[in-house]
Order: C-alpha cells, then sequence, then structure tokens
C-alpha cells in the first residue's frame, strides 16, 4: 500500500479589493511569481510467507521552489528526505539461530539548477548531493550540463554531461565502492 499525495502552490502578489498591494520593489519586467512543489510519500511493504517475515517501511517527503527572477533566466532549488527501515528474519551461519535483520537508511538530497531559454538556444545546469545515513552510509555528489541549438524547426542539436562522485563512509574495507562516474552524449533530435 503507498499513500502520497502532490501540493502544487502557485504564489502571487498579494491583492485587496482588486487592487495590487503597493510594493516598496517593483518586480522586475518579464519576471514571475515563484512556483512551489511539495510532495510526500509513505509506502509499507511485507512478505508474511512461511519462513520469509519481510516487514519494511518507507517515508519520502520533499519540495521544489522554480523562479524566474527574468526572463529567459529560471533558477531552481529542490530539496527531499527520506526514511526507509526494514525488517527479516535470518539464519546466523555459526550456529544456525535465527535472528533479526534490522536495516535503516536516512538520507537527505538538495539541489540547485539554472536554465536559460533563448529563442533557438537553451542552457541547463544543476549540482546535487545526496547524502544517506544509516546502516550503509554513502554520499553522492552529482553534475549536470546540457545545451540544445534549434538549427530550424524540425532539427536540433543536444550536448549533455553528467558527472557523478560516489563514495562509502568508512567501513573495514574502505572505500571500495566509492567511483567517478562520466556520461557524454551528443544528439540529434528530428521530428517529423
Amino acid at each position: 500500500m503507498i499513500i502520497g499525495a502532490t501540493i502544487t502552490l502557485n504564489i502571487i502578489p498579494i491583492c485587496c479589493g482588486g487592487m495590487a498591494v503597493p510594493r516598496k520593489r517593483p518586480m522586475v519586467e518579464n519576471a514571475m511569481p515563484p512556483k512551489i512543489v511539495t510532495a510526500s510519500r509513505r509506502g509499507m511493504c511485507a512478505n508474511d510467507k512461511p519462513g520469509i517475515g519481510f516487514d519494511g517501511r518507507i517515508r519520502q517527503y520533499g519540495g521544489d521552489l522554480e523562479g524566474v527572477p527574468v526572463k529567459p533566466l529560471t533558477l531552481r532549488l529542490s530539496a527531499s528526505r527520506f526514511e526507509a527501515t526494514s525488517t527479516i528474519p535470518i539464519r546466523q551461519p555459526q550456529d544456525f539461530s535465527i535472528i533479526t535483520s534490522r536495516n535503516r537508511e536516512r538520507g537527505t538530497w538538495l539541489e540547485g539548477g539554472a536554465s536559460l531559454n533563448l529563442t533557438r538556444f537553451r542552457l541547463e545546469g544543476a549540482v546535487g548531493r545526496l547524502e544517506n545515513e544509516g546502516t550503509f552510509p554513502f554520499t553522492i555528489n552529482r553534475a549536470r550540463a546540457r545545451a540544445e541549438f534549434d538549427w530550424n524547426s524540425r532539427l536540433t542539436s543536444v550536448v549533455d554531461w553528467n558527472g557523478d562522485k560516489y563514495s562509502e563512509a568508512r567501513q573495514e574495507n574502505g572505500n571500495l565502492g566509492g567511483y567517478n562516474g562520466n556520461r557524454y552524449g551528443v544528439f540529434l533530435r528530428v521530428r517529423l
């Protein structure tokens, strides 16, 4: 069973009796009011077959804030939090007794980005960080950039880059699972 909700709020200037409230600073021409999106999700999972006995719970909530301070520039901030717990009976190899294995994770994702949208050219970039605490702590630092150019109404060139730096917390084996990953892409989009 998954329970969730998404709420979208568009913040607009406050009005009284049909007249806008005077501001000390006027809004920049072509600026748009910020948009706030929030979401939450809660899930429960279980496998109660004999000998399995798995039980888990997941909670996730977060929000995005997006604003256009001046056209064609868009700024975006995002944050989310997740918590996951699970239990399952396991057999110990040394004496074959059954104990309960417990797993708990708690993570935070933060991201900021900007995009520039001109008539024939679009540029977008963002940086983010996922930090997980719990049974298996790790961090992911992520950066991405994308550029698009419209040659005409049917042909677009796209250049894309994504970079990840994954690292695990110090454990007995060090950071054997850590890596740096880069993905590059050059695309040609054709509209038929």
